[in-house]
């Protein structure tokens, strides 16, 4: 009967998962004994489950706590302190982060088996201590949740975060494959083109000029792609986007190229925006026009 509970918790995720984990929790000594035989298995998915159920089995108090203290609903962090009802994603991180890696499996969990229950808070939170942890054993599950389009784009994108912050291989084609899957949300492949200059900036640098000058391109990927050029700070970049700036009339994108142009702190981005002055401009980009060059100039 364990084995069928085991089975049935791989596929399952949110009231279903958490119904079969009752009833492996409940199983008795003898009955799930099974389990440690699973850690020696070689997929990072039955690895993992089993990690929390024996988790779940040795230190039920600590993992409900966990739980708890990432969605901000456990009673000791007084969240009716705060006026959002629940404490800053620092102070939760703090706490889980301070509790060790050994609690991966239950961090883990939270951002993986239970989706249904997943907000912004709780997602940041669960994402951020294991960054702190940095710890690697993480990787396959957030590249799962990056490339399943049943979890909300919000939660891949943190997805996104996560893989870069933890050095993940091949994390550039991980990335690549989201932008380039029409099927995703507009905002999650803007996340994956903006980030890919973080993998590899020499692969990045061509696909980003490529979306910037492609008026088929949505104007949302054309942004991310100027945002990736400066994050990248690809001066050889710097007169491309100048004609993109004189040839546009979309208003947020010509936002995004002067921002980028600011993000490479370097002083031929300065030239170029004082060029950029000459044109006729409304009242907020000429403000951020003003703001950026101060900044430059700073570096200057």
């Amino acid at each position: 009967m364990g084995e069928q509970y085991f089975e049935a918790a791989l596929v399952a995720v949110g009231p279903e998962y958490r119904a079969v984990r009752s009833k492996i929790l409940g199983l008795e000594v003898e009955e799930a004994a099974f389990l440690k035989d699973k850690l020696r298995h070689g997929a990072w998915v039955v690895r993992l489950q089993v990690e929390i159920f024996i988790g779940w089995r040795a230190d039920p108090d600590r993992y409900a706590y966990i739980h708890q203290v990432a969605r901000g609903t456990e009673p000791a962090l007084e969240r009716w302190k705060y006026r959002s009802g629940r404490p800053p994603v620092e102070k939760s991180t703090e706490i889980i982060a301070g509790l060790g890696p050994g609690y991966l499996p239950a961090v883990l969990e939270v951002l993986y088996k239970e989706p249904d229950l997943l907000d912004d808070h709780t997602i940041s939170v669960c994402t951020q201590a294991v960054l702190v942890w940095g710890d690697r054993r993480a990787i396959p599950v957030f590249q799962a949740i990056l490339q399943n389009q049943m979890f909300p784009w919000p939660h891949r994108a943190r997805a996104i975060e996560a893989l870069l912050g933890l050095e993940a291989d091949y994390r550039y084609e991980d990335l690549l494959g989201v932008f380039n899957d029409e099927k995703n949300p507009l905002e999650l492949r803007y996340s994956a083109l903006a980030s890919l200059h973080t993998a590899d900036r020499n692969r990045a640098i061509p696909l980003f000029k490529e979306v910037l000058v492609d008026p088929k391109r949505e104007i949302r990927l054309r942004q991310a792609a100027a945002w990736g050029l400066g994050g990248a700070r690809d001066t050889a970049a710097i007169e491309l986007l100048m004609e993109q700036f004189a040839a546009i009339t979309h208003w947020d994108l010509k936002f995004d190229i002067i921002t980028a142009l600011g993000n490479m702190k370097d002083p031929k981005a300065a030239i170029a925006l004082r060029q950029l002055q000459d044109l006729e401009l409304d009242r907020g980009l000429a403000e951020l026009m003003e703001r950026t060059l101060e900044d430059l100039e700073k570096i200057e």
